[in-house]
């Protein structure tokens, strides 16, 4: 079931870029794990199966997401951030 997440009012919100290009691909107003499902399904298994690298903080949501929608690829964690 995909239903659309409630309407965000958040401060944080997350960047998709390449990292070896830099190009902005996409700026998600939410952090909220929900509102990432409902992106990432929106996207084509194929397509999120073929990412072989992710980069992100320490965030939880991350991690959960890393795990149930990008298996195949690497989750690099920049504890930094």
């Amino acid at each position: 079931m995909n239903l659309r997440p409630q309407p965000l009012t958040e401060k944080f919100a997350l960047i998709i870029a390449n990292p070896i290009t830099g190009i902005i691909l996409d700026i998600l107003p939410s952090k909220r794990q929900d509102y990432f499902y409902y992106y990432f399904q929106q996207i084509f298994d194929s397509l999120r199966l073929s990412v072989k690298f992710i980069v992100t903080d320490l965030f939880e949501s991350y991690w959960t997401i890393v795990r149930n929608q990008f298996w195949k690829s690497i989750h690099i964690v920049n504890r930094f951030h």
